[in-house]
Formats: C-alpha cells, sequence, structure tokens
C-alpha cells in the first residue's frame, strides 16, 4: 500500500504518523531501544523462572522418592517397620474418628528360615524372603498393608473387616501360604506361624501387637512340637 504524507519522528520517538490514505489515517508505533531492552528482560525473567520451576520439580521428586524409601524394605519392596507403623498409626486413628470396628493384625514369623540361610546360602535366602512377600501382597487388598518387619518377621493389616470375615481371609492365607515353595535343587516350601488379633480404635497399637504375639508364640510351638513328632 502507498502511504501519503510521511512524517516520520527521530529515531526514539515514538509514534510514527502517516497522512491520509485511500483508507483512512494510520498511525504506526515503533519500539524505543527501551522498549526493547523492557522484552528482553521479561523473557529472560519468564525463562529463569521456568527453570526454576523444572528444579523445584525435580527436587519434589526426589524428596518424595527418598521418603518412600525410608519406608519400604528394600529387599521386598514391602514397607518396612517404619512404614507398617505409620500404616497402623493412621488405620488405628481412622476407627477412632469413624466408631469402624477397624481390622486383623497378622504376624508372621517364618519357621526354619535359618537352615535356610545355612544350607543353600544367602542369595537363596533372599529369593525365599521374595517369595514370602509375593506370597503374602498376593492376599490382600489395595487397603491393605504388608510388611516385612525385619529378618524373618512379616506382619499384615487386614483393614476394615470383622472379626468373623477376618478370620475367613487368614485361613485362605494360610492354606495359600502353605501350597508355595522355593524351587531350588528340590521345593522349599514356605512354612511359617501365625499370629493374629482384631482392633478397633478403643485399643492401641501396643496392645494388639501384644496379643498377636501371644497367639503367635502359641503358634510355633505347636508347629515345634509338630516337626519333633
Amino acid at each position: 500500500m502507498q502511504l501519503l504524507n510521511k512524517e516520520i519522528l527521530k529515531r526514539d520517538a515514538h509514534p510514527v504518523s502517516v497522512g491520509p490514505s485511500s483508507i483512512g489515517r494510520w498511525e504506526l508505533f515503533m519500539p524505543t531501544r527501551a522498549d526493547a531492552l523492557e522484552a528482553k528482560d521479561l523473557l529472560e525473567t519468564q525463562t529463569a523462572l521456568e527453570r526454576a520451576e523444572t528444579v523445584i520439580r525435580a527436587q519434589e521428586e526426589r524428596i518424595q522418592q527418598l521418603q518412600q524409601m525410608a519406608l519400604t524394605d528394600e529387599l521386598t519392596g514391602l514397607a518396612n517397620r517404619r512404614g507398617f507403623t505409620l500404616a497402623f498409626e493412621r488405620e488405628i486413628s481412622l476407627a477412632r474418628r469413624d466408631g469402624d470396628y477397624g481390622g486383623l493384625l497378622v504376624l508372621v514369623d517364618l519357621d526354619g528360615f535359618k537352615s535356610i540361610n545355612d544350607t543353600w546360602g544367602h542369595q537363596a535366602g533372599d529369593a525365599y524372603l521374595q517369595l514370602v512377600a509375593q506370597c503374602l501382597q498376593g492376599e490382600v487388598r489395595a487397603s491393605d498393608t504388608v510388611a516385612r518387619l525385619g529378618g524373618d518377621e512379616f506382619a499384615v493389616l487386614l483393614t476394615h473387616v470383622d472379626e468373623k470375615h477376618g478370620a475367613k481371609r487368614l485361613a485362605k492365607l494360610e492354606q495359600n501360604f502353605a501350597r508355595k515353595a522355593l524351587m531350588l535343587e528340590k521345593a522349599i516350601p514356605l512354612r511359617a506361624s501365625f499370629g493374629y488379633a482384631c482392633y478397633d480404635g478403643a485399643h492401641t497399637i501396643e496392645t494388639i501387637i501384644q496379643s498377636a504375639d501371644l497367639h503367635l508364640y502359641a503358634h510355633k510351638s505347636r508347629n515345634k512340637t509338630l516337626l519333633k513328632a
């Protein structure tokens, strides 16, 4: 388009007026040096903010990973003792708040695990522990918690069940557990003693674990008697 009556101001001025044309009057605005510097500063600031946000997100993800690692047993991928305690405390609090009937705590203590390490080596012992973890994990719901408390001790927290249904689930868990075996040069069956205790909002974690422990050691004594027979 041909522009008529051009009146161009000095280099650092703002408007450039353009006279009448076939479509009316135009007024153009040319950026000054200050405008260009301001735009550059804004771009640099935006870029710096985006980089900072990326770094913060990466740090937050790393923190979450470290927190998860602190609550997880490295060998089995189950919750560790700390993770289990936090989950149990949360369930007790919910039961107190909602007046719920709570659930069932199951303690699992492996029978004869030391002999597996002594006979087949620690690599076989680790594989045995991982198989135990898989077996227990396969018998629970997403709302339940399975943990390795340490060594050959495990725990299962069956949440939101009454005593009757909790007992049925425990019986099924024990039956399926007894069917599993680690295949080495020969089959090494899974063997364990189980102890359990029902809980609700009126209990403390300490009293529930003590009650389950008593049941566990009674079961373990029976198993030792059967092995000697």
